[in-house]
């Protein structure tokens, strides 16, 4: 098994981008995993910037991937719920 973290955009704040960098090397230890990410769009008009990156990001995934979204509106999941669910 093997992750792909995909992002629009660069992660802007350094704080994050020190944490992210901390974890990808952490669990790296034990899969494959990269990072990709896609242009921010340049449209004024949010459902049109949605659309826009949403499409660059669904030419990164294959029908075989298993896509989770990770937003600070979804829902919670502890790391052994997580491992559990990702394991299987």
């Amino acid at each position: 098994m093997k992750l792909l973290f995909l992002s629009v955009g660069r992660i802007k704040s350094e704080p994050l981008r020190t944490v992210f960098s901390e974890y990808i090397q952490r669990i790296s230890r034990y899969c494959p995993v990269s990072c990709e990410s896609v242009r921010e769009s340049r449209a004024k008009v949010p459902e049109i910037t949605r659309e826009e990156e949403g499409e660059r990001l669904l030419r990164l995934i294959t029908e075989r991937d298993t896509l989770v979204l990770l937003d600070e509106r979804g829902k919670m999941m502890p790391c052994l719920s997580y491992a559990r669910w990702y394991s299987n």
